[in-house]
């Protein structure tokens, strides 16, 4: 699934000697497992595709942006609100509501700090920009309900091996902004979204404003389409093409 999981060195040869197998969940993944060709695999995660109702949405006097994910440095909620600096300055006309989705994973001090800062730093956008709302509503159990309301969904993660919630948003028929790292950027296309630099507010910003310029050339049914090839029947027919595959080289 990442990095951290340390899929290279000492642990990677152990493993080796271990399994048949070893499946990666994206290129990004894929690249930083150290095993035998002949072992690895690429097959991408999967998601339920809701049977929703796809609208062809505008933008008018209000805009709702959506950002899905734990509290945690690695999420990078910090260079979303760095980002809005530069858009609430250039969109003064419109109401700007920006949704936190989500809560902490653990509760950990670094965390725990961390959510506190982005909370904190939000007030004080709210008391600088006017016509901005930030809402942090905790944990949800259907995120869905919460796609009916975003415009576009913004993932400013500092590293995604792949990201669930950007192909369920996809499957909303929700454009989406994602970090150019990681399996994350592997997932859209020019008709499903956009990508940013790493850790560059300002690059995030310009791509913020360049999705509210062009909204209406993002049609939902494309990027609905776009997340069909990540679907759960997808993922499960990979893994049983590997399975299948193991069992013909054991009775070989």
């Amino acid at each position: 699934h990442g990095f951290w999981e340390k899929p290279y060195g000492v642990r990677a040869k152990v493993i080796d000697k271990l399994v048949d197998k070893v499946i990666a969940v994206s290129k990004d993944v894929y690249k930083i497992c150290e095993f035998p060709e002949r072992k690895k695999e690429l097959i991408y995660l999967g998601v339920k595709v809701e049977n929703i109702d796809l609208q062809k949405r505008t933008i008018e006097n209000e805009i709702n942006i959506g950002c899905v994910g734990r509290f945690q440095h690695i999420k990078g909620q910090d260079i979303l609100l760095e980002s809005m600096k530069d858009v609430l300055k250039s969109i003064r006309g419109k109401k700007i509501n920006l949704y936190f989705v989500g809560n902490l994973l653990v509760e950990n001090k670094e965390d725990r700090r961390y959510m506190d800062f982005i909370k904190n730093e939000a007030r004080k956008l709210e008391s600088t920009f006017p016509n901005l709302k930030v809402i942090f509503t905790g944990f949800v159990e259907n995120v869905y309900n919460f796609f009916k309301l975003f415009h576009f969904l913004v993932v400013p993660s500092r590293y995604e091996s792949f990201s669930v919630v950007t192909v369920e948003a996809m499957t909303c028929g929700i454009p989406v902004i994602v970090p150019e790292c990681g399996g994350v950027s592997e997932l859209i296309d020019v008709f499903s979204g956009l990508t940013f630099e790493v850790e560059n507010p300002l690059s995030l910003s310009k791509k913020i404003l360049y999705m509210i310029s062009k909204y209406e050339t993002f049609n939902p049914y494309e990027i609905r389409s776009r997340a069909l090839e990540f679907s759960v029947e997808n993922q499960a027919k990979r893994h049983l093409e590997v399975y299948e595959q193991c069992l013909r080289e054991l009775r070989s």
